[in-house]
């Protein structure tokens, strides 16, 4: 069992997630909840939350910590469950409090530890905008 293998078994025994080895790796990435061409899809809020989607384009199921940064406040966070091959998972993100008056910008980071080996480490964040 090579050295990749046993970190995904401990993540699934950690976690309690089940994670297969030899079906390569996942690759987690920000999804924009809504069809915009701007930073805007990104924002779907619920009450006092945003609605962050992760899709996995990856090879393997697996949940994933996703934290979000915000100028006007310290950062939130949240955990998807599990996210299929070529699925799309969400997490509850608190949004600080008070929340701004007007338009706010935020920086999403899925895996933003790098706890999860993934097929490409390099589309983890995005940029994105709530317009009010």
């Amino acid at each position: 069992m090579g050295r990749t293998c046993r970190v995904l078994v401990l993540v699934a025994l950690v976690t309690g997630f089940v994670a297969g080895c030899g079906e390569g790796r996942p690759d987690f990435t920000p999804a924009k909840a809504f069809d915009s061409p701007g930073p805007e899809g990104y924002c779907k809020r619920v009450d006092a939350s945003l609605e962050v989607h992760v899709a996995n384009t990856g090879q393997l199921a697996l949940a994933v910590s996703v934290r979000v940064d915000f100028p006007h406040g310290p950062s939130g966070s949240g955990m998807t469950g599990v996210i299929p091959e070529n699925g799309v998972g969400t997490a509850l993100v608190p949004i600080p409090t008070p929340i701004p008056q007007g338009d706010f910008s935020f920086t999403i980071r899925v895996d933003p530890d790098d706890d999860v080996p993934e097929s490409n480490e390099d589309n983890n964040s995005a940029e994105g905008l709530c317009i009010t």
